[in-house]
């Protein structure tokens, strides 16, 4: 039988979570950022258009760990390794003109 929502790092954080309610705590549980989802508001406007693969940035985890686990708790075949790769890193080293002592404010999002 083939899934209707293969759960891939392209995937919409919103239509997941639409398909599959009860994955919420483990993309929450395996990205702590994401726990803002449970705001009406940010889970319509963020999760129209953020990703599994930019979930996985954020949470500073492998997006394949996080498919994978998703796959998972969804009944879903593990997805091939190598297959979350794109050719590009989402973070890339820092530039050379950053100099951390310029920075005058920043966010922590791990407050809320």
């Amino acid at each position: 039988m083939a899934q209707a929502f293969p759960i891939e790092p392209s995937s919409r954080v919103g239509e997941l979570l639409e398909r599959y309610p009860e994955l919420e705590d483990v993309l929450i549980e395996m990205a702590p950022p994401f726990k803002k989802l449970k705001n009406p508001f940010l889970r319509k406007s963020v999760g129209k258009v953020a990703t599994l693969r930019q979930a996985a940035a954020v949470g500073r985890i492998s997006v394949e760990s996080l498919v994978n686990r998703l796959r998972a708790e969804a009944g879903q075949e593990p997805m091939v390794s190598g297959e979350a790769e794109d050719g590009e890193e989402y973070f890339s080293d820092q530039t050379e003109w950053f100099d951390p002592l310029r920075v005058v404010a920043s966010i922590d999002e791990s407050r809320s």
